[in-house]
């Protein structure tokens, strides 16, 4: 079953800003003033329609203000939040921090260290030669 279209169910002056509806009253009360009374009232209702519409739109204004304001700070706060979390991500990556955590879970360093020469196939035992130390692959550090 398809469900009615949203912009039909709505009523038509939902969409229109303020000022468009003010106007739209204040040409109703002129029309009616000119009819009742003449020139005097029309020119009254006129400038009344207009300080109202004034009010609406420094309204509006003040309130969009507001918005952007309080935009603004909710923009520098999660800003804060953001720096302080990279400032915590890089402070619990830090080998150290990960050495400290590793010893508190009862890992430990192997003292007998092995390496396995890829050319040969062979066990090398202690550190690795300088001319393998010296072999930069991307995403190893040891």
């Amino acid at each position: 079953m398809q469900r009615p279209s949203p912009h039909l169910s709505r009523p038509v002056y939902e969409g229109l800003p303020w000022v468009y509806i003010i106007f739209g009253l204040g040409a109703l009360v002129a029309s009616y003033l000119l009819a009742a009374r003449g020139t005097l009232s029309l020119l009254v209702g006129l400038l009344g329609g207009a300080l109202i519409s004034l009010l609406v739109i420094s309204t509006t204004l003040a309130q969009g203000s507001y918005q952007i304001t309080n935009l603004q700070q909710q923009d520098t706060n999660l800003a804060r939040q953001e720096q302080l979390l990279s400032q915590q991500v890089a402070q619990a990556s830090s080998p150290a921090q990960i050495a400290q955590e590793a010893q508190q879970l009862g890992m430990r360093q192997n003292p007998n260290l092995r390496f396995i020469d890829l050319k040969t196939g062979k066990i090398v035992a202690g550190k690795a030669s300088q001319a393998d130390a010296a072999i930069t692959v991307p995403g190893y550090s040891p």
